[in-house]
């Protein structure tokens, strides 16, 4: 039975890369013990990442004696890059979405803007609008390069990486739209709602 609710899509990512890094069969038993160290998730949650996986055709697994034995091969290497494209637009459209919340609330600031204590706010803001605009032309280029093709085994770290890096540019954004709200919970499930970002959200790592 699949998990309940999906899983970060970084750390998924970050399991399938193990078993294609690894190119074994592996056990429950032995999974447990090193996807924690390698993909950073509790061993607790190893079963609900291999189901997920299996789930969605990533992952094989065969009941061998007395338990289950899985693994992933080079032949399954297209799905996996559709998976990671699929997510990077995903994220691009979330991060498109908070630039354009940062664009409103930089207007708005500079609307009423009526001392030197707001000025700073307005500068802030427009400083971080800049900033997740050029996270938003660097995932745009993941996005591009996953279209353009099967990504090298090698690469994949490395575009988890930069996703996960833009994810946290969204969450310090959150955290700054709560402080600008005074942590009004009202409005912040309104911002989160608006603009689709999950309340838990995680880095899905890519």
């Amino acid at each position: 039975m699949a998990p309940q609710k999906s899983l970060p899509a970084a750390k998924v990512a970050l399991v399938l890369s193990y078993f294609r890094t690894t190119l074994v069969a592996h056990t429950l038993k032995d999974l447990e013990k090193s996807l924690p160290t390698h993909a950073g998730i509790s061993s607790m949650a190893v079963k609900d990442y291999l189901t997920q996986l299996t789930s969605d055709s990533l992952l094989s697994v065969e009941k061998i004696g007395s338990g289950n034995w899985y693994w992933s091969f080079p032949a399954d290497a297209q799905k996996a890059k559709e998976l990671m494209l699929e997510e990077a637009r995903k994220e691009r459209n979330r991060l498109r979405d908070s630039v354009g919340a940062l664009e409103t609330m930089r207007n708005e600031m500079e609307k009423e803007d009526d001392g030197s204590d707001e000025r700073e706010k307005v500068v802030e803001v427009a400083e971080r609008l800049e900033s997740l605009k050029k996270k938003r032309t660097e995932l745009k280029k993941v996005v591009e390069m996953l279209e353009g093709g099967v990504v090298e085994e090698g690469k994949k770290e490395k575009v988890m990486a930069k996703v996960n890096l833009l994810i946290d540019n969204i969450m310090v954004l959150m955290d700054y739209a709560k402080d600008l709200v005074q942590a009004d919970k009202e409005q912040m499930e309104n911002i989160r709602n608006a603009f689709g970002i999950e309340e838990d959200l995680d880095y899905f790592e890519f």
